[in-house]
């Protein structure tokens, strides 16, 4: 046999569906972290609100809902970011030696 027949059909390095793993992980992961941060932005400010004035506590259970809603949105993306950056590490097929 002279020429291997499958050495034009080898897996590249970054397949299609890696590549979009990767980059639906690396989002999922980066919104995550913004949430995270406006959650921890809108916590301040609600609480800053607090001390500078007289605020009912129906008042700041009310203010303290939004922020409180981008912290719950933070640990579904992290995980699915997490998920499918280990799925595309998993998928990854090393280049094919020259």
């Amino acid at each position: 046999m002279k020429s291997n027949p499958y050495q034009g059909t080898t897996a590249t390095s970054e397949t299609r569906s890696t590549r979009w793993m990767f980059v639906v992980g690396v989002v999922a992961l980066v919104l995550s972290t913004i949430c995270l941060h406006v959650a921890v932005a809108g916590m301040i400010a609600v609480f800053q609100l607090l001390a500078d004035s007289v605020v009912q506590p129906h008042e700041l259970a009310s203010g303290i809902l939004i922020p409180l809603g981008f912290s719950f949105a933070t640990l579904p993306l992290g995980f699915i970011g997490f998920v499918f950056l280990v799925l595309g590490f998993k998928n990854h097929q090393p280049a094919p030696a020259a």
